[in-house]
């Protein structure tokens, strides 16, 4: 048994875009591909204004469709960067882990693979503590500059969710490059 990778991502980022605000548009997705990583990526080329999403090739269907929907969240708003903001990290995983059709026993089973994981659980850890509801995620996709998760400021955070200073700065740090 397969999914269409293609069909999946589509149907994760109107999901996502509904809640938080409409994909940006000016980019054209390529077809979803696979890799010999044990990480899914987006792949963004401002010069060609595409994205392309890879899955791991290796992966179980579930996980595969994991991947998928997690990276939905970064093609809302794609940057050509890889050193992710963790307030972007966090909302995917975050996201990804609350969406209906995940089903309890895989969400414990992610959970417990991303404590292994720091550099994908630390991110969550701190995004959960915002407390965020779809209309903040939304209003900050909004406001950030060019519309993008990746030019949140601390400021922004702090006005959006009422939180520390701390947290914010703590937010937008960035994932480092060499995975």
């Amino acid at each position: 048994m397969s999914i269409n990778l293609d069909k999946e991502l589509s149907k994760a980022i109107d999901y996502f875009g509904e809640r938080y605000g409409a994909a940006e548009t000016s980019y054209d997705r390529l077809p979803v591909s696979t890799h010999n990583k044990p990480f899914a990526q987006t792949l963004v080329d401002d010069n060609n204004k595409t994205i392309a999403v890879k899955v791991t090739e290796t992966a179980k269907i579930a996980q595969q469709r994991y991947q998928l929907w997690h990276e939905a969240v970064h093609c809302l708003a794609p940057v050509p960067r890889m050193d992710t903001l963790w307030f972007e990290e966090g909302l995917a995983v975050y996201s990804t882990l609350n969406v209906p059709h995940m089903k309890n026993a895989y969400r414990s089973a992610c959970i417990a693979d991303l404590r292994a994981a720091p550099l994908w659980y630390e991110p969550w850890q701190s995004f959960k503590k915002l407390n965020p509801t779809h209309p903040k995620i939304k209003e900050i996709h909004e406001l950030a500059p060019q519309r993008r998760f990746d030019n949140i400021t601390a400021q922004l955070i702090v006005d959006i969710f009422g939180v520390s200073s701390a947290l914010a700065v703590e937010l937008c740090q960035r994932l480092p490059v060499n995975r």
